[in-house]
């Protein structure tokens, strides 16, 4: 009965996709749709190590300027504002990189949260 009073939280992706409309689309001028990418769909759950694979995946798209794709992945979530209104798109094939700057977002279930943001080098081979 409790649980039905009060009002329910949607927690993970819902969370995570509004604070990253917010702060890189809605409060941008940013003009084209924003690629965005997980390690989970690559490699299931990292748990911990989750950050350290989406740090080895930045690399890798610098290393070979292409933004790496996402397998295992059909279709966004529901009732997600940034997918409905078209600003976000997962990256389902591999795409020239866009930019020297790579974001990478950590919301983990037990309430740590993190950002950083990671800039590519500029100088050649």
């Amino acid at each position: 009965m409790l649980k039905l009073m009060r009002q329910e939280k949607k927690l993970g992706d819902p969370e995570e996709l509004s604070a990253i409309d917010a702060v890189f689309c809605k409060n941008s001028n940013r003009q084209k749709k924003l690629t965005i990418g997980s390690v989970k769909s690559n490699m299931g759950p990292a748990e911990a190590a989750a950050g350290m694979a989406s740090i080895a995946k930045i690399l890798m798209a610098f290393e070979n300027q292409k933004f790496p794709p996402n397998i295992n992945f059909t279709t966004p979530r529901a009732n997600i504002p940034a997918f409905e209104e078209k600003r976000v798109k997962v990256a389902t094939e591999a795409e020239k990189l866009q930019g020297q700057l790579i974001a990478m977002n950590s919301f983990g279930l037990g309430g740590g949260n993190s950002h950083a943001l990671f800039r590519g080098n500029a100088k050649g081979k």
